[in-house]
């Protein structure tokens, strides 16, 4: 059997997206309906899954992890894309906004559900960690947009009790069950985890500037790094900036006082505390460097 070249899979990859997306952009202009873009991107996206899963299963040439990374990639940014543009619903009390971009919440959130269907079968047939990260993440996704009340997605503060308490019990499941898993799978949920908890965080229901609040961002942020303790990676690194970053846009509406420095003396002495203290296990053991961000 001829084995194909990876430098045509990879570039057969690249192509696809190009295709899938563009597909949509010309949608934008008339030349085609949404429905019709939305079966090309579709199409595309299950199309490179099937190429990944291929892939992952037989591995019947060299660089084929890259291979199946890349499908896997265009898969993530098609499949999504795809099924929102089929279920799209314009009507108008069903728009919201994030900034200058408006979409559709039943349309966005049912794509996004149906997405984390696919990835999850996705994960089962190709064993792929990197599924556990973003399966999880368009499920909760998928939720929080149906819960969205309506108008523009609210700034910090702005949120709601169910939706706040969905997403810290998302998080909290996720850690939880990553503490069950192999070293790869352990790290992409724990992941998933930390990326969900700077949403909570914007989610909790106050209006204006609000000690509790603040309370609240900063048990969140100690509680992520303990969590995460010793499983630092980019991501999660990234996710522990942004919480802290929306934590001070939230203590910023105090003025000057000394309440907010002396939260956060507090937690960091805390977690300083923490640190020194010997024999503290890491969560999950060794990483693993294949599967992981």
């Amino acid at each position: 059997m001829v084995k194909p070249s990876s430098t045509a899979a990879r570039l057969a990859g690249v192509a696809a997206l190009f295709v899938a997306l563009g597909a949509l952009l010309t949608a934008r202009s008339g030349d085609l309906s949404r429905d019709q873009a939305g079966t090309i991107a579709l199409v595309f996206g299950l199309a490179m899954i099937a190429l990944h899963v291929y892939v992952r299963r037989e591995r019947t040439w060299d660089g084929s992890t890259a291979d199946a990374s890349l499908a896997a990639l265009v898969a993530t940014l098609t499949v999504p894309s795809g099924l929102t543009a089929l279920m799209w619903d314009s009507g108008i009390g069903n728009r919201s906004a994030i900034l200058f971009f408006g979409f559709s919440r039943d349309g966005t959130g049912n794509g996004l559900l149906v997405a984390a269907i696919v990835f999850g079968v996705a994960y089962w047939l190709a064993r792929d960690a990197r599924w556990l990260l973003i399966a999880p993440l368009a499920l909760v996704a998928g939720i929080e947009l149906h819960l969205l009340g309506g108008g523009d997605i609210s700034p910090i503060g702005g949120g709601s009790w169910t939706r706040f308490l969905v997403l810290l019990g998302a998080s909290g499941t996720l850690a939880a069950l990553a503490g069950r898993t192999a070293p790869a799978e352990r790290h992409n949920l724990l992941l998933a985890a930390a990326l969900i908890v700077p949403f909570a965080f914007i989610s909790y229901p106050s209006g204006g500037e609000s000690v509790l609040r603040d309370v609240v961002g900063a048990a969140l942020l100690a509680a992520l790094a303990l969590v995460t303790w010793r499983r630092m990676s980019p991501g999660i690194g990234f996710a522990t900036v942004l919480l802290a970053g929306f934590e001070v846009a939230s203590l910023s509406e105090h003025g000057t006082g000394l309440g907010p420095a002396a939260l956060f003396a507090a937690a960091g002495v805390a977690l300083l505390l923490l640190g020194l203290a010997p024999g503290r296990p890491a969560i999950g053991g060794s990483s693993d460097a294949d599967s992981t961000i």
